[in-house]
């Protein structure tokens, strides 16, 4: 009667005749060997036996396709240079019937690969072809494969972000070349000149817009050039520069503008002219004589009248109103004769109109 003495082994044995059998799967990775014990035992009294080691030694075969070590997942700057090794993508061959130490294993991109813009080395290393650029592409979705000698084959998604970096400046998308100011759109207090808008293929800092106007230039009273810059800020910094030429449908003595930082709209302050009615005047003694003070502007002014060039102070017949700053002169005297003018003053200066004239007429007493 033949037995085997051990308990656990995936064998059996046919107890007349001896024959071996598998009782369970083999797996080389598993378990590559086993010794166990067979007994031959026979009927007589007493029974008399003998045993034998067994040794079987699993042989491998190639049954399972490799397996990758972990994610190929990797964010790169886009400036990456050509040639460059960006993450290892490797796998193993449990499997390893040439005892190679997964260097039988074949690497392939199988889909993803815009352009050829990656290979893959025989040791799993994903490797730059050509320059990347990601506002192109921003990012890349490869298939990898793995195949062994029995040409088993795994497969893995590669995700290859590229990180932006600050290499596009910003572009004006509507700046013109000439925008006009009319009169009306002064007497009515708008500041407004024009919005300026631009882009930056950055994301991100390296997208955010900072405008700013570097340069005024009054050519003359009717016309000014302003340098308007736009800036990212990234780092470093990338910036881009126009002019804008600004035309005054009438002329405009002062001018003062600004830039919103972020919107970019672009605003004027204007105190234009300054100019007083009648210029030239014959007045009776003891009679009454009114000045209007006309004034082209879009900001709040105050009013100072000056006679023969000096300041006119504690008058009651001065009054400072708004909008034509009119002078009143009752019961009008010799002294009262001479020069007048109207000065205007604002947030962005003063502006004096010319000189009036005033005659009195009449009887020295």
């Amino acid at each position: 009667v033949y037995s085997i003495q051990d308990d656990f082994t995936p064998f059996a044995i046919n107890s007349t005749s001896g024959e071996m059998s598998l009782a369970a799967m083999l797996d080389y990775e598993t378990r590559n060997r086993f010794n166990f014990t067979v007994v031959a035992r026979d009927s007589g009294s007493p029974p008399r036996s003998s045993s034998a080691e067994v040794i079987v030694n699993v042989v491998n075969v190639d049954e399972t396709p490799p397996t990758f070590l972990g994610p190929c997942d990797i964010e790169v700057f886009e400036n990456v240079p050509p040639e460059t090794a960006i993450i290892l993508c490797r796998a193993i061959d449990f499997d390893d019937v040439t005892n190679t130490s997964g260097n039988s294993i074949t690497y392939d991109i199988t889909a993803g690969n815009f352009n050829n813009t990656f290979r893959i080395s025989q040791t799993g290393d994903i490797i730059t072809q050509r320059a990347v650029d990601r506002e192109e592409r921003p990012f890349y979705i490869l298939t990898i494969s793995a195949t062994d000698p029995a040409r088993l084959t795994a497969t893995i998604q590669a995700n290859i972000t590229l990180v932006d970096i600050n290499d596009n400046s910003p572009l004006f998308t509507n700046l013109p070349n000439t925008v006009t100011i009319t009169t009306a759109s002064i007497t009515s207090y708008s500041t407004e000149v024009f919005t300026v808008q631009a882009t930056d293929a950055d994301i991100g800092v390296n997208a955010e817009l900072v405008y700013s106007i570097t340069q005024t230039n009054q050519v003359s009273d009717t016309e000014t050039q302003l340098t308007v810059e736009v800036s990212d800020r990234g780092s470093p910094s990338l910036s881009a520069t126009s002019t804008l030429t600004v035309r005054f449908e009438t002329p405009c003595a002062l001018q003062q503008f600004a830039i919103d930082s972020t919107a970019g709209a672009i605003t004027g302050q204007y105190l234009c002219s300054v100019t007083v009615e009648p210029v030239e005047v014959n007045v009776t003694q003891g009679g009454t004589q009114e000045f209007l003070c006309r004034i082209v502007r879009n900001l709040d002014p105050s009013f100072q009248w000056l006679q023969n060039g000096s300041f006119i102070t504690g008058v009651n017949s001065l009054s400072q109103s708004e909008p034509a700053g009119n002078l009143l002169i009752f019961n009008v005297m010799f002294a009262d004769a001479g020069e007048y003018a109207c000065r205007v003053t604002t947030a962005i200066g003063s502006l004096q109109s010319m000189n009036a004239l005033v005659r009195v007429q009449g009887t020295l007493s």
